[in-house]
């Protein structure tokens, strides 16, 4: 009996430890997301790669298509991945605009994780976008 309780102690001790290294590191990480986020030096390599990587993921990014121009940058916070990646989403405001020109994409922005910083798109009639405060048009304007 002596040794299953010596095996029990020894878990607990091993448990206990354990959670508390865990916690070190989620404060330790905690307090380089917020100097990466005031702009301070790294203080190690692995801080260097964060900070490169955070950089790039919050970089303003402009997406060209026939509707116009949309800049626009990933909403995530250190240590969070966008929820979709750079092809995916291009893909998917493609879509999004080839099914409606005029779309407000300030509304489906954070659906997609990201915050549209401007929107420059052609406001031009064409025949495949017809002017629907007229009402409904069958065929084409003459």
């Amino acid at each position: 009996m002596g040794l299953l309780k010596r095996i029990a102690d020894r878990m607990e001790a091993n448990a206990e430890r354990n959670k508390q290294r865990h916690l070190k590191r989620e404060q330790e990480q905690r307090e380089m997301y917020e100097r990466i986020k005031k702009g301070e030096p790294p203080q190690s390599a692995s801080e260097s790669i964060y900070r490169a990587i955070y950089s790039q993921a919050t970089k303003p990014h402009v997406f060209t298509c026939p509707q116009g121009v949309i800049t626009y940058k990933f909403n995530i916070e250190l240590g969070q991945t966008p929820p979709m990646d750079y092809d995916s989403l291009q893909q998917k405001l493609s879509e999004i605009l080839a099914a409606n020109p005029r779309v407000d994409l300030t509304l489906i922005a954070p659906t997609l994780g990201i915050t549209i910083i401007d929107d420059q798109r052609s406001q031009r009639q064409t025949p495949d976008t017809p002017d629907t405060t007229e009402g409904i048009i069958i065929g084409r304007k003459q």
